[in-house]
């Protein structure tokens, strides 16, 4: 029998299952590697969307102001809320207006009204932070007192402080696959908004 150069048949055949082979292990890791890439990447918007919406939350408290404010209808006091919802008068570039924290359907919204004193003015609430829950019935937004105690409403019932400021904002909640976030957001001082404005 004489010989031929080239393969035979069962040496294609191993060929082309070692290929097989290693044409699918590489395509499992790459699968791997793109959907991973996908799942960091939700990630960081989420954390990033929540940065924002605390940094805003922040700078919200940190500009508020002791003066109420007037819809031509009612007077409102510089600083209410209750364990879901919260609104007062702050400092903004161009003048006082006032913002509103609700929480609604897993998220907290933010409304601003751009004036203290805008008559019949609508606030249209856009989400903030999302894909949150309430701790074990604990109240979202508690206020800390001159006395040092927390309220889950603002005023409390008979108060007798000097200034119609919390002392501090501490908001709690449980966020979806992170886990639980508590922050306590410190008020200026009556001398501090006397002197800045």
């Amino acid at each position: 029998m004489k010989k031929t150069d080239g393969f035979t048949l069962l040496e294609i055949v191993i060929a082309l299952l070692i290929s097989s082979v290693i044409i699918v292990a590489i395509s499992t890791a790459l699968y791997r590697i793109i959907d991973t890439q996908k799942i960091v990447k939700h990630n960081a918007d989420e954390f990033k969307s929540l940065q924002l919406g605390l940094h805003t939350l922040s700078d919200d408290l940190i500009h508020s102001i002791q003066r109420g404010s007037f819809d031509g209808v009612q007077q409102h006091p510089a600083f209410w809320g209750t364990h879901q919802e919260m609104s007062f008068s702050r400092l903004s570039v161009t003048s006082p207006m006032v913002a509103k924290y609700k929480v609604k359907n897993g998220s907290i919204s933010r409304a601003t009204i751009p004036y203290l004193d805008a008559k019949k003015a609508d606030a249209h609430f856009r989400k903030l932070i999302g894909n949150i829950e309430p701790i074990d019935s604990v109240a979202l937004f508690r206020y800390l007192g001159e006395d040092l105690l927390f309220y889950d409403a603002w005023p409390p019932p008979a108060t007798l402080f000097k200034s119609p400021l919390p002392s501090a904002v501490q908001v709690s909640f449980y966020v979806k696959g992170r886990g639980v976030l508590t922050q306590l957001y410190l008020l200026p001082s009556a001398s501090e908004v006397s002197d800045a404005t």
